[in-house]
């Protein structure tokens, strides 16, 4: 038996709950989207801060990185 919850799999037993617990449901996933993105949000500035201490990149200005960008 395949325990691999597929996304229709996922909606078709959301429909058989009831309404107050789907809104729960909702909510719950909402919720878990907002902290995992928050963590990889957290990893990119850890990730770009060490880049940065490592001189890995340089400040620059904007219209440097607009030079960069359209060449």
């Amino acid at each position: 038996m395949d325990n691999t919850a597929t996304f229709s799999n996922a909606l078709e037993l959301a429909d058989h709950l009831p309404i107050e617990d789907q809104e729960m449901l909702i909510d719950v996933l909402k919720h878990r989207l907002a902290e995992r993105r928050r963590k990889m949000l957290v990893s990119d500035v850890e990730n770009s801060r060490r880049d940065f201490e490592n001189d890995v990149c340089l400040p620059a200005s904007v219209d440097d990185l607009m030079k960069e960008v359209l060449s």
